[in-house]
C-alpha cells in the first residue's frame, strides 16, 4: 500500500513539474566560454535542486562507506543483544518447566551481551544447584559479584537461599549475619533468619529477633504470638534438660507477662524448680496460678511439691474441689495429699472417688499402697491387680487401632 501511494505521488509530482516547465515563459541564458545555453527558469531551478539532492545522497553514501566498520560493529552488537534477550526468555521458560540444563546453557551462552548479566548469573547459579553442580553454582555467584560490586545484598540473599536449599544452614547463617547490617530494613533477610533459627533450634537468637520481626511486620500479630510461645517453651525445655537454674530464672523473668499464665510454661518452670529442690518457690508459683486458672495437670504437679505446711497445700486443692470435684486427676491429687497428711480415711474416699470418676493405674497403685498401710492386704492386692489389668488393656489399645 505504501509503495502504491509513493508511486502515485511521484507520478503526480512529475506531471506538475512538466506542466510548470511547459507553461513557464521566463528565460535564463547561461554562457560558458564561447558556448551559451538558454532554458526556462523553472527548468534551471529544477536541475539545480536535483544536483543538490544527488550531491547530498552521494555525500551520505560516501559517509556510509567511511563508517562501514563502525556500522557493522553496531549491527553486530544489536544482533547479539537481541540474541541475549531471546536466550534469556528461553531460559526463563525452561526454568518454569524444570529444564535446568537448558536454562543454564541459555543464560550463559550470550551473557557477555546481556543488558543484565548480574541477573543471568544469579539465575544460572540456581539452575546449577538444581543439577547438584555446586562448583558451577559458586563460580556463577563469583561472576555475579564481579559484574556489580554494589550488588552484595541480592547476591548474598541468593547465596543464602541456595545454602538453605542444600541444607547448608551454618553457611547460610554466616551469609545472612553479614548481610543484615548492610540492609537492616530488608524483610526478606529477616524472614530467612527466622527460618534458619527455627531450623537450627537457636531459640535464644530467635527470642532476640522477635521484637524486630514484630516492628517490621515480617509476621502477623497472631503468628508473632504463636512464635513467642514456641520460643519460650523451647527455651524452658532446653535449660530444663541442662538443669541450668540461673538461665531458667532469667528466661522466666524476661518472659512477657501474658505468657506466665500459660499452663505449659508454668508446668515446665515449676517442674524444674521441684526437681532442683526449690519447693517453696515452686509452691508459690503453682498456688498463684491456681488462684486464677484451672488446669488439672497443674493441680497434679502441685501435689508433687514437698513443703512443710502440707495442710495449707491440701486446703488450696480442696478449695478447687467445690467447682471441679468430679475431676479424676483432682481427686487423685487430694488423695495423695491426704496420704501425706496421714488422713487415711479421707485419702481412701478421694482415691476411690478418683477411680470412680475415671480409673487410672496410678490411682489403683495409690489406693493399694494406702490399704497396705492400714493392714488391708487382700483388698490392696485386688487394687494392684486391677491396676495391672488396666495398664495391660491400655497397652493393647494402640495395637488394635493400628490393625
Amino acid at each position: 500500500m505504501k509503495f502504491l501511494l509513493k508511486t502515485v505521488f511521484f507520478i503526480v509530482l512529475t506531471v506538475v513539474l512538466v506542466l510548470i516547465v511547459r507553461t513557464d515563459h521566463s528565460i535564463i541564458h547561461i554562457r560558458v566560454g564561447t558556448s551559451g545555453y538558454t532554458m526556462a527558469l523553472s527548468l534551471f531551478v529544477l536541475i539545480n535542486l536535483t544536483v543538490v539532492y544527488l550531491g547530498y545522497k552521494a555525500i551520505m553514501l560516501l559517509k556510509g562507506f567511511w563508517n562501514l566498520s563502525g556500522n557493522i560493529q553496531k549491527w553486530n552488537q544489536q544482533r547479539r543483544t537481541a540474541l541475549a534477550a531471546a536466550g534469556y526468555q528461553r531460559a526463563i521458560l525452561a526454568m518454569s518447566e524444570g529444564n535446568w540444563k537448558l536454562a543454564e546453557r541459555e543464560l550463559i551462552r550470550h551473557v557477555k551481551y546481556s543488558d543484565m548479566p548480574l541477573i543471568n548469573y544469579l539465575y544460572a547459579a540456581r539452575a546449577a544447584q538444581h543439577q547438584d553442580a555446586v562448583d558451577r553454582r559458586d563460580r556463577y555467584l563469583e561472576l555475579a559479584h564481579e559484574c556489580s560490586a554494589k550488588a552484595d545484598v541480592p547476591i548474598g540473599i541468593t547465596k543464602a537461599e541456595l545454602h538453605i536449599n542444600q541444607h547448608q544452614l551454618e553457611q547460610a547463617l554466616a551469609v545472612l549475619t553479614h548481610l543484615r547490617p548492610l540492609d537492616p530494613r530488608n524483610n526478606h533477610i529477616l524472614k530467612l533468619l527466622l527460618t534458619l533459627h527455627k531450623e537450627l533450634h537457636d531459640w535464644e537468637s530467635l527470642r532476640k529477633l522477635l521484637p524486630v520481626l514484630r516492628k517490621r511486620q515480617v509476621v502477623s500479630e497472631d503468628q508473632a504470638a504463636e512464635l513467642e510461645l514456641q520460643v519460650y517453651t523451647e527455651l524452658l525445655k532446653e535449660y530444663n534438660e541442662s538443669s541450668d537454674t540461673a538461665k531458667l530464672r532469667q528466661v522466666w523473668s524476661e518472659m512477657p507477662k501474658a505468657l506466665k499464665d500459660d499452663a505449659v510454661l508454668v508446668s515446665l518452670y515449676a517442674g524444674h524448680l521441684i526437681k532442683a529442690g526449690k519447693s517453696t518457690e515452686a509452691e508459690a508459683l503453682l498456688r498463684g496460678y491456681l488462684k486464677n486458672n484451672w488446669n488439672e495437670k497443674i493441680v497434679y504437679l502441685y501435689s508433687q511439691v514437698d513443703v512443710d505446711n502440707v495442710n495449707k497445700q491440701l486446703a488450696t486443692v480442696e478449695a478447687l474441689a467445690e467447682e471441679h470435684g468430679k475431676n479424676p486427676l483432682l481427686l487423685l491429687t487430694l488423695g495423695k495429699l491426704c496420704v501425706r497428711n496421714k488422713l487415711w480415711g479421707k485419702a481412701r474416699i478421694y482415691l476411690e472417688s478418683s477411680i470412680g470418676a475415671g480409673a487410672t493405674t496410678e490411682a489403683y497403685k495409690e489406693l493399694g499402697s494406702l490399704l497396705e498401710k492400714i493392714g488391708q492386704r487382700d483388698e490392696a492386692m485386688v487394687c494392684y491387680q486391677k491396676g495391672i489389668g488396666l495398664a495391660a488393656r491400655q497397652s493393647r489399645e494402640p495395637v488394635r487401632s493400628r490393625g
